[in-house]
């Protein structure tokens, strides 16, 4: 772990920890610390205080940045080849929507899903499926929802990546991946009724391949709202395909095998 020292809101300083591994993998505690991206400004800017489009400058050369850093496991975050890529896919996709509150954080995409829930019980359209997982801590059931693709017997998901939160990689891990590492066994809501599977990471290349067709060609109705709620402009299915190409190369895929 190491300790960060953050001002709050009323310019006084408090302490805080954040994961920290060392080259070999192991836990360390590194006292007064600067976070990840405090170090990326300091390079950049120096301690003074910058111009707000110095600073925005900087801030959309550090999510790029971690564009291409994301597929490391370093904590714990899982790997993905085609993040490795210099030439990721993710440069070619339509930007998301600066000012959306609930894309921009995990706490935004929390209410996204909550205010979703009760329309997609009433009605679950193609392409999205509403999670139930076992809460790691409580053992309650917890629901998520969120773009789901069926392939046969599999179902494939994307938890959004830290490149689209605009996080660091040890604040990007979702609750709901969490409890998936904690107890696998889901079940999930989709258009066709409720399955039972047991969820896991893919890590295998073959496999990911296949899911990254399945997730990001398939292109349902529903898609067509969901682009024009992420990114600005007309949606189009070339536009749709490139979103959720990001989506996948910046995240992190998890399957569902039907049992």
């Amino acid at each position: 772990m190491r300790r960060i020292l953050r001002a709050d809101p009323r310019g006084r300083r408090r302490t805080g920890f954040e994961p920290r591994r060392d080259d070999g993998g192991n836990l360390t505690v590194v006292l007064g610390a600067r976070s990840e991206r405090d170090q990326y400004r300091r390079r950049e800017i120096g301690d003074g205080q910058p111009s707000r489009a110095a600073d925005l400058a900087v801030e959309q050369n550090y999510k790029t940045s971690l564009r291409r850093r994301v597929g490391s496991t370093a904590h714990g975050f899982p790997a993905n080849r085609t993040n490795r890529d210099e030439n990721v896919h993710v440069t070619d996709a339509p930007a998301e929507r600066r000012l959306n509150p609930f894309t921009k954080s995990s706490q935004g995409g929390r209410v996204l899903s909550a205010l979703q829930l009760p329309i997609f019980l009433a009605h679950t359209p193609r392409g999205v499926g509403i999670l139930t997982t076992t809460g790691r801590r409580t053992g309650k059931p917890r629901r998520k929802c969120l773009r789901a693709i069926r392939n046969g017997a599999r179902v494939y998901l994307v938890m959004l990546g830290p490149a689209m939160l605009g996080v660091e990689r040890e604040q990007a891990i979702a609750a709901w991946l969490h409890n998936i590492r904690a107890d696998p066994k889901v079940h999930i809501r989709l258009s066709d009724g409720t399955h039972f599977g047991t969820a896991r990471e893919i890590v295998d290349e073959e496999e990911l391949a296949t899911a990254r067709v399945s997730y990001t060609e398939t292109v349902n109705p529903f898609d067509y709202a969901e682009c024009v709620f992420h990114t600005p402009g007309q949606a189009s299915r070339p536009k749709i395909v490139a979103l959720h190409s990001r989506w996948f190369d910046t995240g992190a895929p998890i399957v569902i095998d039907l049992t």
